[in-house]
Order: structure tokens, then sequence, then C-alpha cells
């Protein structure tokens, strides 16, 4: 491995010492790091292919954390509360068809009019409308997000409508935090 020589600067690799380090006003102190750059700069002027073959003393970035993957939750329907006020967007991700049909849906305390208060569920789960599914297809024609990004966006959609409806310290936050974060309640 090479390393600096800081009592007369160079570097030096099993006993084999090369001159022209850093002056001594530059000189490495015992733990500093050397920059993977500069190593490869005196590498390379040295005409050396052994760059390949060293081994740095870096830590190791921690891995990435596993991606969140969008779940939708039982006993939530904090999607189905669909208040026109609260989505003053409506006709920029919707087509005119779509936007009637929506607000045709849309009962007068502005909870969708297939959703179950007492089952908190969907009474037409099967046969609900595009606008409705949480799905790569739907969500690249509506929000023009890429199929690779629906679980972040989708993720950050419930968050935003869950804490609107139910609050940020709510059961149904918590339970879809648990869910998307693949932990057990």
């Amino acid at each position: 491995m090479w390393f600096p020589n800081c009592s007369g600067g160079g570097w030096e690799r099993e006993g084999l010492a090369l001159s022209g380090g850093p002056a001594p006003s530059q000189r490495f102190r015992v733990g500093q790091r050397l920059e993977l750059r500069e190593l490869a700069r005196k590498l390379a002027r040295l005409g050396q292919s052994e760059y390949d073959k060293i081994k740095f003393d870096r830590p190791r970035p921690l891995p990435e954390p596993p991606m969140a993957t969008w779940h939708c939750v039982s006993n939530c329907g904090a999607c189905c509360n669909l208040t026109p006020q609260d989505r003053p967007d409506l006709d920029q991700y919707l087509s005119a068809e779509n936007l009637g049909l929506y607000h045709s849906m849309v009962g007068e305390d502005g909870w969708c009019i297939h959703y179950s208060k007492e089952r908190r569920q969907c009474n037409i789960y099967s046969d609900r409308p595009s606008f409705c599914r949480v799905q790569a297809d739907t969500f690249e024609a509506m929000f023009d997000i890429d199929p690779e990004e629906l679980d972040e966006f989708a993720i950050d959609c419930c968050e935003q409508q869950i804490e609107g409806v139910y609050g940020a310290n709510s059961d149904e936050l918590r339970r879809f935090d648990q869910a998307v974060n693949g932990i057990e309640a």
C-alpha cells in the first residue's frame, strides 16, 4: 500500500520511496486520508499501472435503504375524500369526461358516494374509475410520472392526503408508513 513518507516527503510502498511528495508544510498528519485523485495523478506521472491494485483505507458508503413500496392500507379511505376545494387543479390532470365523473361522485359531505364510512371501504372497488387506481399507466397519463417513480410519487400523495383528512398523528398515517416501509404493526 502506498503511504506518505512524513519524515522526508514523497511516497513509500514496501520499501520503495518516491520523491516529489508534499512540501513540508503540506505533509500529511497521521490519520489524514489521501484523496483518491492525488494518488491517481501521482501514479499516472510515475507510469505505474498499480492503481487498480491499491486498496484504500476509506470507509465504505452505507448501503442505500430499501426503496419504500406503495401499498394501499385497509380501513383508511383518505383518498375517497373527494372534496374539490382540496384539489383545485383537477382540471389539469383529468379529462373533461373524467372531471365530470369525479364531480358526480362527490357527496354532500365531500366523500365519495361509493365509499362506505361504516366499513371504511369502496363499494365499487373492482369497478372504480381509472383516476382512483394507483397504477403506472394511470399516473403516467394523469401526472406524467415515469413508472419507476410511481412508488415515491404515490407515497407522497397518500401521506399528504391521509395527513389532510385524518391528521399528522393519526393511526391511518402510522399504519400507512409501516406498510410502505415494510414494518409489521
